[in-house]
């Protein structure tokens, strides 16, 4: 998102970030509440993106599968792509032993997903909105 969009964004209420921010928690919005200034660089940027309050973050997988079993689609931090995220398949019969877990690839394939040690050791998950 560019810098006139953000300016949009903040109007009506949201908050911003940049990917290149160190700290999760700050927003331009509150960079400006501080009268603090915004650099030429950041201006041309194009990395700034909404930040969506409700987004749960750091979760364990145990966190993102009980959320996943609530039909919301979950992502991870390392992944840096919200456009890769598992969600849950439910079967047509409702059997729950016929469900699955799906991915979402980066190329918008939709593939049946087994988590591996890593995933399931992982404290990065997300919920996406």
């Amino acid at each position: 998102m560019f810098f006139e969009e953000v300016l949009n964004e903040v109007r009506l209420g949201k908050s911003i970030r940049r990917e290149n921010w160190d700290i999760e928690t700050d927003s331009i919005n509150k960079i400006f509440s501080r009268d603090n200034f915004i650099t030429f660089e950041s201006i041309l940027s194009d990395d700034w993106y909404v930040v969506d309050n409700q987004k749960k973050h750091d979760l364990t997988f145990s966190e993102a599968l009980e959320l996943i079993k609530k039909n919301e689609r979950v992502s991870r931090k390392c992944w840096k792509n919200e456009n890769i995220f598992v969600f849950l398949v439910e079967s047509e019969s409702r059997d729950e032993e016929e469900n699955f877990l799906q991915v979402k690839t980066s190329r918008g394939l939709l593939v049946p997903w087994i988590p591996n040690h890593n995933e399931l050791l992982a404290d990065d998950w997300y919920v996406l909105s």
